[in-house]
């Protein structure tokens, strides 16, 4: 239960993830802004439980609204810094084309969608390391992040009456 639990568990979690976001239909039309924004939504936050489980609901919920949050973060990121639009867009290239269902093949050798999510982690995490991008760009999503988590948070949408049907939706898409 040492380190090696701990990486054990990391791997799991990793390879969660990976299946989630690659199965997940992002194809769902974003919510509408007022409903998104509405002020009077606003619930006390008293238990810990009802927190998450409202976050839990309102990431799925308004997750194309929150997809483009992270898009404007990105732009207001390249707009300050408009050397990185190369980067970035090779990057964005590149997930695009390990994202793809159908299968790519380089030379006659079929790479395989590990291969490709694997191949662009590498490139994600090296890329900007060697332009030294990381940390303002780390900054700009650790902001998105914070935002997005407090409205999921505090937002107590009109979905909380039908959790279970919510919970039966999203369990269906992932």
């Amino acid at each position: 239960s040492g380190v090696g639990g701990w990486v054990a568990r990391a791997r799991v979690v990793v390879n969660e993830v990976v299946r989630e976001v690659t199965q997940r239909d992002w194809r769902i039309p974003p919510r509408t802004w007022p409903e998104f924004v509405e002020r009077s939504s606003v619930p006390k936050l008293r238990n810990p439980r009802a927190v998450w489980n409202r976050m839990y609901l309102n990431l799925n919920y308004y997750q194309t609204n929150y997809l483009i949050i992270y898009a404007l973060a990105l732009v207001m990121f390249l707009l300050r810094r408009p050397w990185s639009v190369l980067e970035v867009t090779a990057i964005v290239t590149g997930w695009s084309f390990a994202t793809r269902v159908a299968p790519i093949e380089i030379y006659g050798r079929r790479i395989t969608r590990k291969e490709r999510f694997g191949a662009m982690t590498v490139v994600t995490i090296a890329l900007p390391l060697l332009t030294r991008i990381t940390r303002p760009l780390l900054l700009t999503f650790a902001l998105a992040t914070a935002t997005v988590a407090l409205h999921a948070a505090v937002r107590n949408s009109n979905v909380h009456h039908r959790a279970s049907e919510l919970r039966a939706q999203v369990n269906d898409k992932w």
